[in-house]
Parts: C-alpha cells; structure tokens; sequence
C-alpha cells in the first residue's frame, strides 16, 4: 500500500470524536519529520487546554502541520482506546503515550517490534558478510542513495571501518511501535557522532528510525533535528532507555 493511501486510512482511523473535540482535554498525533518522511504517528500527546509548558511545542507542531486544524478541516485527532498503550511519561501538562516493546523481555508482545528487531540484526548479518547492496537496499530511496554515495566515495578506510563497526557493535533494547514509524532504541554504540547524551553525560544509546511503507519496513536514515527527535533523543528518552530493563519506570499497570 502506498505511503499516502496508508497516511488518509490513519488520519481517518484518528479523526476526532464529537467528546474530544468539545473537551478541555486533547489528545493529538505526533508527527514525525525526518530523513524525507512526513507522518502523523500513532504515539500520541493528551494535553489539557489552553497548551502551556513543554508540551506546547508537540501541539503547535501538530496544529501547523497538515493533520491539523490550521491546514485541515478535519484534524487527527488519537483516541487512546483504539490501541493499546503500555507506556506513559509525564509531559509538562500533559502525558506522552505509546506502544512499546522491551526487548530483554522473555517474550514479545507486539508483532510489530519483533518485524524491527528481526530486520535490524538481518542488516547487521548482511553488513558483516560484505554485502553493502543487500544493507543498503533496506533503507529509503533517499537514505540509500546518500549512504551508497558516502560509501563509495570516501577515500578514508578508517571512516568506513568505523561506520561498519559502530552499527556491529549495536544491540536492539527497545523499540516504539508508533505505526508508519518504528523508533528503534541500541545500545554499544561507538562512534561518539550518533551516541546520544543522558542526564550523567554521553551514552552509548542511539535511535534509528524505520518506516513502514508499502507494507515493508525500511530505515529512514539521518535525523533532521525536528520537534520529534528533539523528544525521542531527548534526555529524559536517552536515560529511560539506559535502565536495566529499558523504560520500566514508564510501564502503564
């Protein structure tokens, strides 16, 4: 299914309720903006009105975006009962709430985070073998094309050997199914670049983005420093994802 055809079946599926859209209360998209790709997500914002404090960013972001009120007479809106969300965090005013999926838990719940999990170390494999082609044709068609590019053109071994190690050393903690996009969590990172800060400094944490479209799972590739990084690779994000069982503090009884 195409990207679009896929974001007018989401955008229908989490248009507002005659309730929600009477009430002091809202609970809006997230929406992701990175490496090329635009989408409302399926993690969500429930904020009280009028917006104020830290939460205010997400819902501006939202607003101004094309599923929300500004551009869209209809806005997306998220109805925290169609899914089931298991992992909360306090945001300002407001609360963050997502599916996610623990990835040192003796089993999976969702089937959405073993896809990623499964892809991920498939990645690392063909790396290890050589086969850049085969790593490289599971990223988006824009993504592909810069790291093929950078790839063939850098002249400096060490940076190759570098960019091939880092990924090698990484391990999937825990990943956000926030259907079109997936927010993979590793840990083992080496390259001080794309390691991420926490509160006690720099980690050994990085975020990979995947998107799911035409109904297969490929990496998106760089982070652009949108609204949506700035939350996911944030150090509140960063230091969940270091506990001994990732985002435990978070888990929804």
């Amino acid at each position: 299914m195409p990207l679009k055809i896929f974001l007018i079946i989401l955008s229908l599926s989490i248009a507002p309720t005659a309730t929600q859209a009477q009430s002091q209360i809202w609970t809006v998209p997230l929406i992701f903006e990175s490496g090329g790709v635009t989408a409302p997500t399926s993690a969500c914002l429930t904020t009280p009105l009028p917006v104020e404090g830290p939460q205010k960013d997400i819902y501006e972001f939202w607003r101004n975006s094309d599923w929300g009120p500004l551009k869209n007479p209809e806005p997306s809106f998220c109805n925290p009962e169609d899914r089931n969300f298991n992992y909360k965090a306090r945001w300002g005013g407001g609360e963050l709430i997502f599916v996610g999926q623990d990835y040192t838990a003796e089993m999976y719940d969702e089937a959405g985070a073993a896809a990623v999990a499964m892809l991920f170390e498939q990645m690392q494999a063909e790396l290890k073998a050589g086969s850049l082609s085969d790593y490289f044709s599971h990223f988006t068609e824009r993504a592909r094309k810069k790291y093929e590019s950078w790839y063939d053109t850098e002249t400096a071994e060490l940076l190759k050997k570098q960019f091939v190690d880092n990924i090698l050393a990484q391990r999937p903690v825990f990943v956000i199914d926030a259907e079109p996009i997936f927010v993979l969590y590793t840990r083992g990172t080496t390259h001080p670049v794309v390691a991420l800060k926490g509160s006690e400094g720099t980690s050994d944490v990085q975020v990979i983005y995947f998107v799911r479209q035409d109904g297969a799972l490929q990496r998106v590739g760089d982070n652009m420093g949108s609204a949506f990084d700035e939350i996911f690779q944030g150090t509140r994000f960063v230091d969940a994802a270091l506990e001994e069982h990732p985002f435990s503090s978070w888990k929804k009884e």
